[in-house]
């Protein structure tokens, strides 16, 4: 079971073209946004999801400064650094040492490391898949495929089904989402493949050395991204359960208890190195006041079961058909792949608050195993007899077009994306005044200077200027009900300069942000108080300095 399947040219050419065919296609509506933004506007970087993606560019930000224990960077309140985030702060480090643009470095991350996770995933396809055919669907639908969502698209949602299906929106069931928008996820599971290979191989050969290999595999994959830790150790710790189960009954008990035990101690290896990541990651979450409030905001729950066999659709029938077989003949190589797809399923119903960030890298699996149901059903079939070449064609046709309808929602997704371009939103495309008004910022102001405004605004200029704000994310500015009330509450006209000298104070306000989105909140004019002096204005924006001593910001 240690050796790796032989690959040739043959095999090589296809898989390369489909990896690149995916990070292009992943990348298509980026370059359109950034050839053709709106007249009077420039592009933000990204299309999807963009105020979590402006979080990550936040978080680079403070790389770039230096910074290299991670403070939450849509609070003013003051917490102390924690060692967490350690990619984007990296990434941001080099960015600045290279001179390159934040937005710049982010995208060659992510092509960089979605490509480390795409050779990975055939890697990890090539330890279990003996024939060629076989791992070349299942690398294409590691590429490409995504679920059944796209059909609620047309019929709409079922009762009881949210109205976006999770295959547009759940990037840690994904491998194509992750390409898309997430770096970080990309590098954590390229990781995780690789230490589930180290780990399969220790149990194998009884390595102490590929334990120690699975355990550093998953402590980096546990430094970009800590839910990999659980995953694995449960997937693994069932999978051993799962081999002394089918071992030998007729064999000596000793004998059964011993590989048992044997089994135990490798994984134990590999989760001590680890573990430690996991714990210091938990334990600041815990023992932070500010990290604790954004975990309690930060709630990932898992869809409903009947969401999550609809999300995988066809890829799911597929795989539940070669599953029930290797269950049957009792293999031991691939039934690996069957206990990672059922231990994450029952992980993403555990009563936490991360449910579904357990399952990552579950799309994995899935593709092997729909890969070989699906040619195991074609051929069955008899669409493939070796030399006729026109049953070969209809043969490879067959193929090719189901994997097309299991790659659907993604087209879709590309598609929409690129076409909802012309909406001109905001997000995506922010005005050059905006865009003027955090440069300034970025030259004048102190790193760490706290600036009020907007939610929007505040998110922006977190991932632009560096500076901290009061408001900026729904999720990472801590007690985020509330301080939007507070921000309101300031920009009301109603409100009194004394309750705003005391906000300011409270949260170590440097700057006032005045532009078109602050005065939807309220018609206040910083310009009428005493409190306030103009530094800075273009026509659409105003900038304010405070006129009094505020507290030190969050850092």
């Amino acid at each position: 079971m240690t050796e790796m399947r032989a690959t040739g040219r043959s095999e090589v050419i296809p898989v390369a073209l489909m990896a690149v065919a995916a990070l292009a296609l992943s990348s298509l509506p980026y370059l359109a946004a950034y050839l053709f933004p709106p007249a009077g506007t420039a592009f933000s970087g990204f299309v999807y999801n963009v105020q979590d993606m402006n979080s990550y560019l936040a978080k680079m930000a403070q790389g770039a400064h230096g910074d290299w224990l991670f403070h939450l960077p849509f609070t003013a309140q003051p917490h102390e650094g924690t060692f967490i985030n350690v990619l984007f702060l990296l990434l941001g480090r080099l960015s600045a040492l290279a001179g390159l643009p934040l937005i710049l470095t982010f995208h060659v991350a992510r092509l960089v490391f979605g490509a480390a996770m795409l050779a990975s995933g055939y890697v990890f396809i090539r330890y279990f898949v003996a024939g060629r055919r076989a791992r070349l669907v299942a690398f294409a639908l590691l590429s490409f495929s995504s679920g059944a969502g796209w059909l609620l698209l047309v019929t709409g949602p079922p009762p009881g089904f949210t109205s976006m299906p999770i295959d547009f929106w759940v990037p840690d069931a994904f491998t194509f989402l992750v390409l898309f928008s997430f770096p970080h996820m990309a590098l954590s599971e390229a990781l995780l493949f690789w230490a589930f290979l180290f780990a399969l191989q220790s149990l194998q050969m009884n390595s102490l050395r590929r334990s120690i290999s699975a355990g550093v595999a998953l402590a980096l994959s546990g430094l970009v991204h800590p839910y990999c830790i659980p995953i694995a150790g449960v997937a693994l710790g069932a999978y051993i359960l799962l081999l002394w189960a089918w071992g030998d009954q007729q064999g000596a008990r000793r004998e059964r208890a011993r590989v048992l035990l044997q089994h135990l101690k490798l994984l134990a290896v590999a989760m001590a190195i680890c573990l430690p990541v996991f714990a210091y990651n938990a334990w600041a979450f815990q023992a932070n006041p500010v990290l604790a409030n954004w975990s309690k905001q930060n709630i990932f729950p898992s869809p409903t079961p009947p969401q999550l066999l609809v999300a995988f659709g066809l890829l799911g029938v597929f795989a539940a058909c070669a599953g029930y077989r290797i269950l049957k003949e009792r293999d031991t190589r691939l039934s690996f792949l069957v206990v990672w797809v059922v231990s994450a399923f029952v992980l993403a119903y555990l009563p936490v608050t991360i449910q579904r960030r357990l399952l990552e890298g579950v799309h994995v699996p899935l593709s092997i195993l729909a890969a070989l149901g699906l040619v195991a059903l074609v051929e069955r079939r008899g669409l493939f007899k070796p030399g006729q070449q026109k049953v070969r064609q209809a043969y490879s046709l067959t193929l090719i077009s189901l994997i097309l309808l299991m790659s659907a929602s993604n087209l879709i997704l590309i598609g929409g994306s690129v076409t909802q371009l012309g909406q001109k939103s905001s997000w995506v495309f922010p005005p050059l005044w905006q865009i003027d008004a955090a440069d300034w910022l970025r030259t004048n102001s102190k790193y760490g200077d706290v600036v009020l405004s907007s939610l929007e605004t505040g998110n922006y200029l977190v991932a632009q200027s560096g500076d901290g704000v009061v408001l900026g994310h729904n999720v990472e500015t801590v007690d985020y009900v509330e301080t939007e009330k507070a921000v309101r509450e300031f920009y009301d006209p109603a409100t009194s300069d004394d309750w705003r000298r005391a906000m300011i104070k409270s949260f170590g306000v440097s700057y006032v942000y005045y532009g078109p989105l602050e005065r939807q909140l309220g018609a206040f004019d910083p310009a009428r108080s005493s409190l306030f002096t103009r530094v800075y204005e273009n026509g659409e924006v105003s900038i304010y300095s405070v006129s009094l001593s505020p507290q030190a910001g969050s850092r």
